[in-house]
């Protein structure tokens, strides 16, 4: 796997950020859906458009 992306760094931060704030169970685990669909796409289609191939 190719290094984290600056978009990535962003979204690792921004996690890290949420999950820190007081927020509710239902939320966090929304937070965390969300944050790993986003890294998932950005890994498969590569930060720099080039695409990867995903066994």
């Amino acid at each position: 796997m190719p290094p984290y992306s600056a978009a990535q760094k962003q979204q690792i931060a921004q996690f890290v950020n949420f999950t820190q704030a007081k927020d509710s169970v239902a939320t966090k685990v929304a937070l965390l859906s969300s944050f790993l669909a986003s890294l998932v796409h950005l890994w498969v289609l590569g930060a720099n458009g080039k695409s990867y191939h995903v066994v």
